[in-house]
């Protein structure tokens, strides 16, 4: 039995029970009995020292069941616990049941559905996470937004629709990334989808909005990442010697193949970005974020070849806008923006299909030829990777880089990475030069029959 003491607050007022742990002396309870004599206060407070305090409901707890209970809830406020030693803890409770209870009576994003908060976690103009990233100078698009949101929809899928921010569990992460490889897709791909929800948690961790982050320990899919192809030397040089349906186009592809810039970078040049023998690449352009800085926050310097120049200046000249440092080379319906860029890869498209001799108004044919260049994936972005191939060959890599604007080594040598058939002459006419020695005195019609 639980010691007690039966007292009034002031001599006219009712009778006040207090309850003490023995072992502690800490008082563990303290209830009005509702009566103003003391004998009947003592009744009442004998029959909840033996059989526990009714609470709202009239249910009763023993007082051995509510010692251990604050036991543990001592333990785990005084003793040093780990981060693991919690994950126990919770898991115990969300094996009983408990805990998803628990955090479905709080108030907050805890109980939001996930899918629903994580739109919004995305939202470019709405979001605190956006909001914090911006106002530390970090870089932070509505393109990335809208990639991420888009995202969001296959994600649903998989995890539901009707769980909660706060009932979000490892394992949920770690079957949306076994669903999305079991597709198909590939490692890069599935790592982008996870991220959107592992970069959400780990914020909300942070923020503590959910109590522990679901995110730790849980590992990224690795493979063998798809090599974007690359023009041969030859299909370049034909390429450029069509004409082609779209001027701007032609001009777009050629500052891509010789400066490595990519399509936003080319569609932002205005006129002051146009100097002698150089061309300064300041910004980058979307339809979303408008002007911008390019890729990695960095403005450069692009070597401009003499006649590119010409032609840039002279495109520029045939813009409907008043002449202005900031005109766009490449001109939009309005001054306020340039050429969309769907005009661009529409016109590359055309050139690609017409520099093998087929008429663009042929469907079947120009699906085909469509169709190899797809498989090969060969698209405008290509133009960046044939640029670091050629400037691999001829320049060490930190000089590469300077061109392309690559952060790393590492990437620029990834976008260097290609084999044409050029290679391969290359190195045959090597190992011939290496090894003929080797292989006798027959005569040269004999030496490579097989």
């Amino acid at each position: 039995m639980c010691r007690f003491y039966v007292y009034k607050r002031n001599p006219q007022g009712i009778y006040y029970a207090e309850f003490r742990d023995q072992s502690t002396k800490k008082r563990i309870a303290f209830r009005s009995t509702g009566k103003v004599r003391k004998n009947e206060a003592i009744t009442i407070a004998a029959d909840w020292a033996m059989n526990g305090i009714p609470d709202r409901f009239g249910n009763r707890q023993s007082w051995a069941y509510s010692l251990s209970v604050r036991e543990i809830i001592q333990s785990v406020t005084s003793m040093p616990i780990t981060p693991e030693d919690a994950l126990k803890i919770v898991k115990a409770l969300e094996d009983r049941g408990l805990h998803s209870s628990i955090s479905s009576k709080r108030r907050g994003p805890s109980v939001e559905p996930f899918c629903t908060w994580l739109r919004s976690f995305w939202n470019f103009d709405t979001s605190k996470y956006i909001a914090e990233k911006i106002a530390h100078g970090q870089r932070a698009t509505k393109r990335h937004c809208q990639d991420m949101t888009s995202r969001v929809k296959d994600i649903e899928a998989i995890i539901g629709s009707k769980i909660t921010l706060g009932e979000i569990k490892r394992s949920h992460l770690s079957d949306l990334g076994v669903s999305l490889k079991r597709k198909g897709l590939a490692a890069s791909t599935v790592n982008k989808t996870v991220s959107v929800v592992t970069t959400a948690l780990r914020w909300a961790a942070v923020n503590e909005l959910i109590s522990i982050d679901p995110t730790r320990g849980l590992k990224g899919f690795s493979g063998e990442k798809r090599k974007r192809g690359i023009l041969e030397h030859e299909e370049a040089l034909t390429l450029f010697t069509i004409e082609w349906p779209d001027e701007r186009a032609r001009i777009a592809s050629l500052l891509a193949m010789t400066t490595g810039m990519r399509i936003g970078e080319i569609l932002a040049v205005q006129h002051k970005d146009i100097g002698q023998g150089r061309l300064h690449v300041n910004h980058s352009y979307s339809i979303r974020d408008k002007l911008k800085t390019p890729k990695n926050g960095e403005i450069r310097e692009a070597i401009l070849l003499p006649e590119l120049r010409d032609a840039l200046l002279q495109l520029e000249k045939r813009s409907p806008h008043l002449e202005s440092p900031t005109r766009f080379v490449f001109a939009g319906r309005y001054p306020e923006g340039p050429l969309d860029q769907n005009r661009i890869l529409f016109g590359f498209r055309q050139a690609l299909v017409i520099a093998r001799g087929v008429p663009w108004e042929d469907e079947g044919r120009r699906n085909e030829i469509l169709e190899e260049y797809r498989k090969r994936w060969i698209d405008f972005h290509s133009w960046r990777h044939f640029y670091s191939k050629y400037i691999a060959d001829r320049v060490d890599s930190r000089t590469g880089q300077l061109g392309t604007g690559h952060k790393s080594k590492t990437m620029f040598e990834h976008y260097a990475d290609h084999v044409t058939e050029m290679d391969m002459n290359r190195l045959e006419e090597a190992t011939i030069d290496a090894f003929t020695s080797f292989l006798g005195s027959k005569s040269e019609s004999e030496k490579f029959v097989i």
